[in-house]
């Protein structure tokens, strides 16, 4: 089956009304997100673990610190959608490292405040101009127009999966609900 007619098919559809349904995931979103996330984090992977002991995990600690610092553990694992148990893992291997600095929250002494470290700086300024570059080389077939709607929808579907999978979100349980019920509804078709 050509990939219009497999776009074309409702979700959970065989096409032919007979056994279960299939997944076509050159169809299906979050693969090629995922694909295009993988490719672009082992591309990324062989400049910072080579120059400077870094894991994908650690990156991604990384970059949320380099914007949003500072954050505790359990922020860092809601703005990088890992675990606790990596970013525990993450933290511990860039605090070894000398990248990160670790202290207790003057407003809330229970808390332990994660931020680059000047040297954590040093290296995420390094690696920020290539991720910046591997996204500008992955969209430049885009328009201005598409680039536009892409980030647009794209903000849209991240909303949604905040929504829908986001840790302690309010409509989390009905959203995941609705999205079980959509599924059987669509494979009894």
């Amino acid at each position: 089956m050509s990939r219009s007619n497999a776009s074309s098919r409702g979700i959970g559809e065989t096409g032919d009304g007979q056994g279960p349904a299939i997944l076509h995931l050159d169809d299906w979103l979050p693969y090629q997100f995922s694909y295009v996330s993988n490719e672009v984090s082992l591309f990324l992977e062989d400049i910072y673990r080579t120059r400077f002991g870094l894991t994908v995990s650690g990156w991604r600690v990384m970059a949320v610190l380099g914007l949003h610092a500072p954050l505790s553990a359990k922020q860092v694992a809601e703005h990088t959608a890992m675990d606790q148990v990596q970013v525990t893992r993450a933290i511990n291997h860039l605090a070894s490292l000398g990248l990160i600095s670790r202290r207790v929250d003057s407003a809330d002494r229970r808390k332990v405040v994660l931020r680059l470290s000047p040297r954590g700086r040093d290296v995420y300024g390094e690696i920020v101009p290539y991720a910046i570059e591997i996204e500008r080389t992955l969209l430049s077939p885009l328009t201005a127009e598409e680039l536009n709607c892409l980030r647009a929808l794209t903000r849209k579907v991240v909303e949604r999966a905040h929504q829908v999978f986001g840790r302690g979100g309010d409509d989390m349980e009905g959203a995941a609900e609705e999205t079980k019920d959509t599924a059987q509804e669509t494979s009894v078709r």
